[in-house]
């Protein structure tokens, strides 16, 4: 079990999934409580970039999948009998609080 993970998303793709997370944080609510203050842990841990994300939850459960689409290929994609495949990331699971916390704290 991991109890911190280094992730990069870039100010494009919170833009880019904004209207989708905060409606998301709208269905399962606003968390009651503030987030405990947060301190990096003292490891160096290069962070991973995700630019395709998905959240769920299921009772007191959530979850974060993160993807990588490379660009790269998006864009040269001319085959649209074929699909571009995102590259699995992670599959990072928490308390549903938490995951509220998450989202309050990226669009506050």
């Amino acid at each position: 079990m991991v109890d911190f993970y280094s992730l990069l998303l870039t100010s494009r793709v919170l833009r880019e999934y904004r209207d989708n997370l905060v409606s998301y944080l709208d269905k399962v609510g606003i968390p009651k409580q503030n987030p405990p203050s947060w301190r990096p842990p003292n490891i160096s841990m290069p962070p991973v970039v995700a630019n395709f994300l998905n959240m769920s939850h299921h009772g007191d459960e959530a979850e974060m999948c993160l993807y990588n689409i490379p660009y790269g290929p998006l864009v040269q994609w001319t085959d649209f009998s074929k699909a571009v495949v995102p590259q699995a990331i992670a599959l990072l699971r928490s308390s549903r609080v938490t995951q509220q916390q998450l989202l309050k704290g990226l669009y506050e």
